[in-house]
């Protein structure tokens, strides 16, 4: 059972305007500005060439925000690090909805 999936999952290819489809309903602004370029991106690279199920995408993305609570916690000149890790959280929580579809 589980070859059968490998083997269709190895036949779907994804391409940007699938990717460009899933993502285009209605989000909002920090998304439009900040992360559905790269989201396409990563989401397309990710189905195509890689396992790696949405699931991990999603582990991986509360790994990130374990560290950016661990940033902001660790004082003031830690902000910009947790600024980034929440970007980065924010990110891959764009990109584990879209390898799901």
């Amino acid at each position: 059972m589980t070859s059968n999936k490998v083997d269709a999952r190895k036949s779907l290819r994804v391409t940007l305007d699938d990717a460009e489809r899933v993502l285009t309903r209605p989000k909002g602004w920090w998304a439009c500005l900040t992360c559905l370029f790269l989201a396409k991106r990563i989401s397309t690279y990710l189905v195509n060439n890689t396992k790696i199920t949405a699931n991990q995408v999603t582990a991986f993305s509360l790994v990130l925000s374990i560290f950016c609570a661990l940033a902001i916690f660790k004082g003031p000149e830690w902000y910009i690090y947790g600024a980034l890790f929440y970007w980065m959280s924010y990110l891959f929580d764009c990109v584990d909805g879209t390898v799901a579809r």
